[in-house]
């Protein structure tokens, strides 16, 4: 087992966050005032998504997070868009694991008792996430969003999997679209909700912004000075 230092679930989401930011090619205050403003960010599905992603990758004797975990992942979370997308596909769990099992080759003689990394092809796939979700004007990410950036990352373990299934990455995307489209799916009515809260706070920042400087406060005293 190697020796270098792995990194937390708190960090994993740092990470991401860098991720974002290099993106945007931002220093990090200004990504910081982006999230603030409700921009592109993790529905709580999609977080959940990246804990169970770690617990797959140790379970399948793995010290990184790579994408085929993502997917498997997705097949745990039957609320989610990504996996309604797989099951449209026949991609289900019960037959998945078996598959990705018998093509394995273990790092470890045992499941892995750490943290995971995310590797750096899960990092790639992030970035074309990020990429999908602006594209869309999407403020939040959620899982049909990293199943369509899996799909355009078109890594050689995930195009094994779709050529078992014999399924194309072109039509993955395409139901995963039609989900994103649809306002009564889980996920989409959740990321309406948050908009809805997220815009609501920035109303009531703003209100209270206007009421302080009603009363003088945060008004430039430049007047004085001179």
């Amino acid at each position: 087992m190697s020796n270098r230092k792995h990194l937390s679930i708190t960090e994993i989401f740092q990470l991401i966050g860098d991720i974002f930011v290099d993106l945007l090619k931002k220093p990090p205050d200004y990504y910081d005032s982006l999230v603030n403003k409700g921009m592109t960010k993790l529905q709580p599905i999609t977080e959940k998504l990246l804990f169970i992603s770690g617990d797959v990758a140790k379970e399948l004797h793995s010290e990184e997070i790579n994408p085929v975990h993502l997917i498997i992942s997705m097949l745990c979370i039957q609320e989610s868009d990504a996996y309604n997308t797989l099951n449209d596909s026949d991609i289900v769990e019960r037959k998945l694991l078996p598959f990705v099992k018998s093509r394995s080759n273990l790092e470890l003689d045992h499941p892995y008792t750490g943290i995971p990394d995310i590797s750096e092809d899960c990092k790639q796939v992030l970035i074309h996430t990020v990429e999908i979700a602006r594209e869309k004007n999407h403020r939040f990410i959620g899982t049909a969003h990293i199943l369509i950036g899996l799909m355009r990352f078109e890594s050689e373990e995930i195009n094994q999997i779709l050529e078992h299934f014999d399924v194309q990455a072109k039509d993955i995307v395409k139901q995963a679209e039609y989900y994103l489209a649809d306002d009564n799916t889980y996920e989409r009515k959740l990321s309406l909700e948050l908009i809805e809260q997220v815009n609501s706070i920035t109303h009531r920042k703003i209100r209270i912004k206007q009421g302080l400087q009603s009363f003088g406060f945060g008004q430039s005293t430049k007047q004085g000075d001179e």
